[in-house]
Formats: structure tokens, sequence, C-alpha cells
């Protein structure tokens, strides 16, 4: 287990595995009827250009330590982007749907502290913002979703009365499998953010 989660290119494969099973979940959440279609929408504006923007690092830096000819420069730029988009929506929908409670102010503040520290990391190369301060904001959304979780499942025997017991079950068990793919991401920052405090990240 050291061995893997040492390694940047094992990391890199995790983190891309993970961004795809977060893809397939929210792509069934949403033609699933166990949520309204305004929840289902919003979320999926919240998550969508941030899960595309993983996707498409994870697979680039894949590729490149395949032996491929490409940039990670366009990786690192394509996911910033999508990063900086999710963070706009967010701000966008709690402001006009939740408003300004402490949650809502903390879950823009965790999305922005995720977005420097990328930004710091793979395109200036920099360690001034550590990884814990990274890894606490893709936890604390792991939490946020686990809560989440908790709260379908009490509401489980009202789900049960309106929608077949499988599609209520399939959810929950997508919803789980979503939250721990939350963490998949971490171990290859951690490893790129170590690289990168060593001198060794050549920036190509």
């Amino acid at each position: 287990m050291k061995e893997f989660f040492g390694s940047l290119k094992k990391t890199a494969m995790l983190g891309l595995i993970s961004s795809i099973l977060m893809m397939i979940y929210i792509i069934m959440q949403m033609s699933s009827r166990t949520q309204g279609f305004l929840v289902n929408i919003l979320n999926a504006i919240q998550l969508l250009p941030m899960l595309i923007g993983f996707i498409v690092y994870f697979s680039i830096v894949t590729l490149r330590m395949s032996k491929e000819n490409i940039s990670l420069k366009i990786g690192n730029n394509i996911l910033l982007i999508c990063l900086v988009i999710t963070l706009v929506a967010v701000i966008i929908i709690t402001i006009i749907y939740y408003g300004f409670s402490i949650i809502s102010i903390l879950n823009i503040i965790i999305r922005s502290i995720t977005i420097i520290f990328i930004y710091n990391v793979t395109l200036k190369k920099s360690t001034k913002v550590s990884w814990i301060w990274f890894a606490l904001s893709i936890v604390y959304l792991v939490v946020i979703d686990i809560i989440n979780i908790i709260n379908i499942w009490r509401a489980n025997n009202y789900l049960l009365n309106l929608y077949p017991t499988s599609e209520t079950i399939t959810i929950l068990i997508l919803k789980t499998i979503s939250c721990v793919s939350y963490i998949g991401i971490i171990p290859y920052f951690i490893n790129y953010y170590n690289i990168v405090k060593e001198g060794k990240i050549n920036g190509k």
C-alpha cells in the first residue's frame, strides 16, 4: 500500500478512476426519480465542470507518464478553468437558492482553497498552500455527502412508498461510491506537492 500511494503514476490512475466513478454517479442521479428535477440539475451544475476537469487532467497525466508527448500545462489549465467555473456556479446557486448561511459560505471557502492549492502546485510550482488544507477541503466535501446519505436513509421509508426499492437502493449505493471516490484524488496531489517541494518537477 505504501508503494502504491507513493507512486505518482498509480495515484494518477486512481484519481482518474475516482473521477469517472463520480461522473457515472452524477449521470445516473440525473436520470433518477429519487430527487426532484431541480435538485438534480443544481447538483449537476455544481459538479459536472469539476469532474470533467479532473477526468481530462488525470487522463493527460496518465498518457504523459506512458511516454506520450503531451504537455501537462494543457491539463493544468483545463482543470483550473473547470474548477473556476464550478466555483462561480456554486456561488451563484448559493446566493439564489440557499442564501448566505454559515454552511454556504464555508462551502465557497472550501472550494476556493481547492482551486488555490491546485493553481499553486500545478502552475506556479509553489508549496505555499499546504496539501493538508487541500486534503481537509476534500474530506469536508465527503463529510457533507455522508450527511446527505444519512438523511436519505432516514427518509428511506418515505422514498420506498414512492419509488421502486431497487432504484432507491441503487442511488444510495452510488452516492456512497461517490463519497469514497472524492478521496481518491487526494494521494496524487499529495505526491505532486511533495515532488514540487523537492524541486523535481520540470513543469513541461
